[in-house]
This record gives C-alpha cells, sequence and structure tokens, in this order.
C-alpha cells in the first residue's frame, strides 16, 4: 500500500521540512554532544573518587585514568582507558581485577613489617645479605632481621593475593548505561528552549 500526499504549495512545504530537519538534526547532535561530555564528566569524577577511596593511591593514578569524547560524523564515542607509563600505576589491573603474586625467581616475596624504619625499598636495595639476616619467627614465618638494630624489617611469603580494590569497569558500564537517559533529558531541553 502506497500513501501519497499532495500539497498545493509542494515547494514551501518541503522547504519548511528541510529547514525544521536541518534544525531538528543540529538540536540532536547538540544534544548527543552533551550527553557524551556529561557522561565524560561522571566517568572521570567517579573513577577518581573510586581510585582514592581504594587506599593508598596517589594523584598520579587518578591522573592515569582518561576518560575522552570523539565525534564522527554520526556518532560521539567516550572511550575510558588508564594511561600509565611507569610504575607503579603500570601495574592497575591488579587493583582492577585482583591478583595473586607469586615470586619469579626467590623463595619468598618479601614484605616491609608496617612502620619499619627504611624499609620503603626492597630488600636488595636495603643490603640484603649484607645489612640483612635471615631467621624464621617462632609459628615459622620467614623474617628478614637488621644486622644491626637486630629489629624485624620483612616478612617472607610464598605468595601475596591482592584483592579488587578499584570498580572502574563497573563505574563505565554503569555510567554507560545512563548515557540513554541523559541524551533524551537534554534533548528534551533543548527543544523547549
Amino acid at each position: 500500500m502506497e500513501l501519497k500526499i499532495n500539497f498545493e504549495n509542494e515547494q514551501a512545504v518541503e522547504q519548511q521540512i528541510k529547514m525544521n530537519m536541518d534544525r531538528l538534526g543540529n538540536v540532536v547532535r547538540d544534544a548527543m554532544r552533551e550527553a557524551a561530555m556529561e557522561t565524560r564528566d561522571f566517568m572521570q569524577a567517579r573513577g577518581a573518587e573510586d581510585i582514592e577511596e581504594a587506599g593508598n593511591f596517589g594523584q598520579r593514578w587518578q591522573d592515569a585514568l582518561k576518560v575522552e569524547v570523539t565525534e564522527t560524523q554520526r556518532t560521539f564515542r567516550v572511550t575510558a582507558k588508564m594511561e600509565a607509563s611507569e610504575p607503579p600505576v603500570v601495574y592497575w589491573p591488579v587493583f582492577e581485577y585482583g591478583a595473586t603474586i607469586e615470586p619469579k625467581k626467590a623463595k619468598y616475596l618479601w614484605i616491609p613489617f608496617r612502620g619499619a624504619a627504611g624499609t620503603d625499598v626492597w630488600p636488595s636495595v636495603y643490603g640484603y645479605p649484607e645489612n640483612l639476616f635471615y631467621a624464621e619467627s617462632r609459628k615459622g614465618t620467614p623474617i628478614l632481621w637488621d644486622k644491626e638494630s637486630k629489629e624485624p624489617k620483612y616478612h617472607g611469603h610464598d605468595s601475596v593475593t591482592i584483592p579488587k580494590k578499584f570498580h572502574l569497569h563497573e563505574i563505565m558500564k554503569d555510567e554507560a548505561q545512563k548515557a540513554r537517559a541523559a541524551f533524551k533529558r537534554i534533548l528534551a531541553e533543548m527543544r523547549a528552549e
């Protein structure tokens, strides 16, 4: 079935329809752009907040989270990624997914005792075996002790399990799902103006 409508002033009607479509097309595109940028801003803010709340993660961790909007002729794309180029930030997936870490060459992973002076470096940098000696605790835990002060500095483990601390994928997915509602709201606001 075909429906055909003829107008007496067909040329004027066609011109009005084209003008309305052009105007509405720009409104739709502007609404898409604004919704994409709003989504970007929410992803960036919530992601940075999640990193900050995860524990001892400074500004460089938050700065590595990049959320960008790219525009093509018909679409807007919001892309979130971690742009980390140096340790420790390059290890962000460990905190996003969780991981079990095992020693590569040594028998143990050496973890510094909390608050022990000078343990902000690896045992080899601290001076193992020159400045540290190995002994087990009464419970059988391997410990590296300072030879001079006789204080415990590092405790050894066969493996360390790091739990998931970041929720970046969940945040990005949640904000992406909200983008359609944001677009509808912004479009309605723009058309009401």
